[in-house]
């Protein structure tokens, strides 16, 4: 059984793990503690029953985010902040997240691109989208 960390996010707290039993078959996605002892955490606030295509970080390190093929999800001091379903027909199939954007190619060649922005709250937006 083969895993690969996908990105430590949260505040160096939690970490979002691949886990594989062969290299082209997905298993599912663990969210880890990482305070003192690797620990898998009761209640997740990242999505684990799907896969998990990008991790990473925005606002500087304050806001986790995770994008699977069907969802963006923002988490800030564990808490869930923001839920983005994405269309169901074409799921996402590659993402890049580079402070403040996140990029994501669907299975049909549609770009997506959501900027995080602060006002009236912290929240992800569509920023633009280009049909392929």
């Amino acid at each position: 059984m083969a895993s690969s960390n996908i990105g430590r996010l949260g505040a160096g707290r939690t970490t979002l793990t691949c886990i594989s039993s062969h290299p082209r078959r997905f298993l599912g996605t663990l969210a880890l503690e990482t305070d003192n002892d690797l620990v898998e955490l009761e209640t997740p606030i990242f999505i684990t029953s799907e896969t998990t295509i990008a991790a990473g970080e925005l606002a500087d390190g304050g806001l986790a985010v995770q994008v699977t093929s069907s969802s963006i999800v923002v988490v800030a001091e564990g808490q869930q902040l923001q839920h983005i379903p994405l269309q169901q027909t074409f799921p996402a199939r590659s993402a890049s997240i580079v402070d403040p954007y996140i990029a994501i190619c669907t299975q049909n060649g549609r770009l997506l691109l959501y900027e995080l922005t602060n006002h009236p709250h912290v929240h992800l937006k569509v920023f633009y989208g280009i049909l392929g």
